[in-house]
């Protein structure tokens, strides 16, 4: 029979190869975070940005991989069960966001005009917000808000893993139900928090901007962002002789046109946004594209244009192309890092005013919150089976072939 069903894989990481790649992450972490530190101290302004850039890129990605994985279990997709282990590992790490927000408690003076005593008691804006941009009450409903999501996350999370060692059909049938209970809601709520999260952590470092789809925007590049690393993940685990059978090209294939398709509602959204406030010309609303057209911002967005949406999207509309590994492999560090300069983009304009200033901190905070992430994220590869053997539903994936 075609596509591995003839051939078993082992569906446990080799141990050399998990002791290699870790060792990658905390090496490069610890030189990271002990860099970052330092110019926490030396310099703490652009350290509160570039932590927010690399805090936010991370974490958004994260929720991505929440919103597949709940899309996956609600949908009772099979074809994607062979991959979908690598997916609730990314989701799983949603919890630790909490303990990487503490450094922007400490800095929401520091990256927000709404925390200033002086000027929330004076500017209207902030008056007619009252308490809602509190500094307290903001990390208060942060810590809730990650809270309230990390509880259905987690507990889908549970009842995948316990389908692994269900025992029988039933068991992980029941299981299975139970994981879709919950990824039900959390559909409905990854939705609301991280539009709110959106609103609260990145368009209010400008508080008096205004946009009702900046959230879908944000959430569809974490989506872009984690399916690309999802792609990347399978295709390394591939070239160390790694699931090499069960997630085959056929997947693969699935893969590149997921790519392809939320990029074109990255597109979506982005041009809705622009469009609206363009056409509505109200003030208010004009004032987050006001900072990115100041010097070369502009041209940052103008890139965006054509290497976020316009080469992606020829790039990976061919049938061919989506099923060559070394393609897929490029479409997805290519996109990784066009969904970074998107969230610098969205963050940066607010402390450089003036146009692009690249400094060491942006390169050194993205190692450090991309280190604990992926450390949590390898661990979990190797405490359990790299797919979900106990879901019935391996079988179809297994003989899954596009049309």
């Amino acid at each position: 029979m075609e596509h591995g069903i003839e051939k078993q894989d082992s569906y446990q990481i080799p141990g050399d190869l998990w002791s290699r790649v870790r060792n990658w992450i905390l090496i490069a972490g610890v030189v990271a975070w002990v860099l970052t530190l330092i110019g926490a101290f030396t310099d703490p302004k652009q350290f509160y940005f570039s932590y927010m850039t690399a805090f936010w890129y991370c974490t958004v990605i994260t929720l991505g991989g929440v919103f597949w994985m709940f899309v996956q279990f609600v949908t009772g997709a099979a074809t994607s069960t062979s991959s979908r282990r690598i997916v609730e590992n990314i989701a799983a790490g949603l919890p630790y966001a909490a303990i990487l927000f503490i450094p922007i408690v400490f800095g929401v003076h520091t990256l927000y005009t709404w925390a200033d005593p002086k000027l929330a008691s004076t500017d209207p804006t902030f008056l007619y917000r009252g308490t809602y941009f509190h500094p307290t009450v903001f990390v208060i409903r942060s810590f809730l808000l990650l809270g309230i999501l990390s509880v259905f996350s987690v507990k889908v999370y549970q009842h995948a893993i316990r389908m692994d060692k269900a025992g029988s059909i039933p068991g992980g049938l029941r299981e299975s139900k139970l994981a879709e209970k919950w990824a039900a809601p959390g559909l409905v709520f990854i939705f609301l928090i991280s539009t709110t999260l959106a609103w609260e952590w990145i368009m209010s470092l400008d508080a008096k901007a205004f946009s009702t789809i900046f959230g879908a925007y944000c959430l569809a590049n974490g989506a872009l962002g984690c399916m690309a690393f999802i792609t990347l993940v399978a295709l390394y685990l591939r070239r160390n002789g790694v699931l090499e059978n069960t997630i085959h090209v056929e997947h693969y294939h699935d893969m590149g046109k997921w790519m392809f398709t939320v990029t074109i509602f990255w597109a979506y959204t982005a041009f809705a946004q622009y469009m609206l406030i363009w056409y509505a010309k109200i003030p208010e609303e004009t004032q987050y594209f006001f900072h990115r057209y100041q010097g070369s911002w502009y041209d940052v967005g103008l890139i965006l244009i054509y290497a976020h949406f316009l080469f992606p999207f020829i790039f990976l509309m061919g049938r061919q192309l989506k099923r060559k590994f070394a393609a897929l492999a490029f479409a997805g560090i290519y996109l990784l890092v066009i969904c970074y300069i998107d969230v610098y983009w969205m963050v940066m304009p607010m402390l450089h005013k003036s146009g692009v200033v690249i400094h060491w901190l942006d390169f050194t905070t993205l190692v450090a919150v991309a280190s604990v992430y992926g450390f949590l994220f390898w661990n979990r590869m190797k405490r359990h089976a790299l797919v979900p053997v106990g879901d019935i539903r391996l079988i179809q994936a297994l003989a899954f072939k596009n049309q």
